[in-house]
């Protein structure tokens, strides 16, 4: 179904484009260097940079308007497009108009209000409707189930013909954008970069997992215009039942002992806005967005079912409507949907949909840990990098606008420098001693500073329980004892406490 609007001027079609006004005859310069260095041993350094081989320079730039109405029963309210539901709505959009309206072309979305093709449409503004079911359902107790439905009338409208400016802003902006509309099979976004879903991850604890990935984007260089990937690493949240990922979040069993308020709140803080899917219905997997947890249990919290509102608890409800007996009932449930309308869900039949970026602050331990995957040897990056540019070859978006990139890392020249000295003190205090690194590092071994720093007065102040006095103290003795060695401080008193 579509609307097209009479009020708008005819098309332009392949003739009468519009330049973009950032072109690259915009004037700019590039500093200059005061001159090269002589030192050092000359070598070939490899960077994580491609050229392009191809590229297409005529782009159609299109500008998106979007809005929506819901059609299922109760009351609706007007908020935002998230740009995940743009991108739902528009390759659905392109998925039906493809052969008749767009011409056969594969445009790139921006997830806002831009969209780049590679040639013309068949129109220069056309308004659709697009029907979309939405992906977080309502429980709907006690009534009739109704999935809800909402309706988007997307208007796109000709803008510009973007020629002549391949290394403009506005180019390389398309350019990234068909960057990111290619499909990686395997693999899920996360803004810029793409992560695998199938790879080997790594355990960082509390119920959290370290995934490899990938950033891309093209960007403008002194040799032109570069393909620039490097790898990425994030927290992602393992896919696994919700019961599970609090008993390692809590670093306990379940079955040890009720929740307690203050493990509640690290619960609930750990599971806001996490998408959920249920596993007591068998095939059906309706998805949900976690919003809060109960203050009760699933035998405890209660609820109005149907038109004359009876109370029933959670536990009785999955018995009776669903034929499951709910285990861990003393448990509290977790709440879904909008606050207006809650409803809620035992953990135990939930389970974590998988993909979903861990937004909080990781503890010490799990940094630690995600350090540790990020570090790797350089053959094993630059293996991981060439592998993911021979993607971009054979995606069909990047073929529609024709750009191609060498399969082989950009090489530049450069100079080993030799490390520079420092200058200690030996054990005496009085020789000047000249030392060079060794496996990467200086050693202070049998060495003084030069110029010590120095602390008259300072003191120690133990707040850990498990530490007693005299280790406190013993620990002090042995730092002024190390400061004294090493020509760091001097005149060091305790002041009693």
């Amino acid at each position: 179904m579509r609307k097209k609007n009479r009020n708008l001027r005819s098309s332009g079609g392949d003739e009468g484009g519009i330049t973009s006004g950032l072109s690259s005859r915009h004037p700019f310069s590039i500093p200059k260097r005061n001159g090269f260095v002589s030192v050092g041993e000359s070598c070939i350094l490899k960077t994580n940079h491609f050229k392009p081989s191809t590229y297409c320079d005529n782009i159609y730039r299109y500008e998106v308007f979007m809005n929506y109405e819901f059609l299922s029963s109760g009351p609706s309210h007007a908020t935002a497009i998230s740009c995940g539901v743009k991108r739902a709505v528009m390759r659905k959009l392109c998925k039906m108009y493809r052969e008749s309206h767009l011409r056969g072309r594969r445009p790139a979305y921006d997830g806002r209000n831009r969209l780049y093709a590679s040639g013309p449409f068949s129109f220069e503004s056309e308004t659709f409707v697009i029907t979309l079911q939405n992906e977080e359902d309502s429980l709907d107790y006690g009534q009739t189930p109704q999935r809800p439905t909402t309706v988007f009338s997307v208007t796109i409208t000709y803008n510009a013909f973007l020629t002549g400016a391949i290394d403009s802003e506005e180019f390389i902006q398309a350019c990234n954008t068909v960057l990111c509309e290619s499909p990686i099979e395997g693999h899920f976004r996360v803004g810029r970069s793409f992560y695998r879903s199938s790879a080997m991850f790594h355990e960082l604890g509390g119920g959290l997992k370290g995934c490899c990935g990938f950033y891309r984007s093209i960007q403008r260089s002194q040799m032109g215009l570069s393909l620039n990937i490097d790898t990425s690493y994030k927290a992602f949240i393992k896919p696994q039942l919700v019961i599970d990922f609090v008993a390692e979040l809590l670093c306990r069993r379940i079955s040890d002992g009720p929740i307690n308020y203050i493990e509640r709140l690290k619960i609930a803080k750990a599971l806001h806005g996490i998408k959920v899917y249920v596993t007591h219905r068998g095939d059906v997997r309706k998805k949900y967005r976690i919003s809060g947890l109960s203050s009760e249990g699933a035998s405890k919290l209660s609820f109005p079912v149907g038109d004359h509102g009876t109370q029933k608890t959670v536990m009785q409800y999955f018995q009776e409507k669903h034929g499951y007996d709910i285990q861990h009932f003393v448990l509290p449930c977790l709440q879904v949907g909008n606050q207006q309308r809650p409803n809620y869900l035992p953990m135990e039949v939930c389970k974590i949909a998988e993909g979903q970026h861990y937004r909080e602050q990781l503890n010490e331990e799990q940094l630690s840990a995600l350090r540790e995957v990020t570090c790797q040897r350089p053959i094993e990056k630059e293996l991981a990098i060439l592998q993911t540019s021979k993607l971009y070859n054979a995606d069909p978006y990047t073929k529609e606008f024709g750009i191609t990139f060498y399969n082989k890392l950009t090489t530049v020249e450069g100079r080993v420098l030799p490390p520079p000295y420092l200058k200690f003190l030996d054990r005496t205090g009085k020789n000047d001693v000249l030392v060079l690194p060794k496996v990467g590092k200086w050693d202070m071994w049998c060495k003084k500073m030069v110029n010590g720093g120095v602390v008259n007065t300072w003191a120690c102040i133990n707040f850990a329980w498990e530490v007693t006095d005299a280790h406190a103290l013993n620990f002090c003795d042995e730092l002024v004892l190390m400061c004294n060695v090493s020509g760091r401080t001097s005149g060091l008193n305790l002041c009693s406490l």
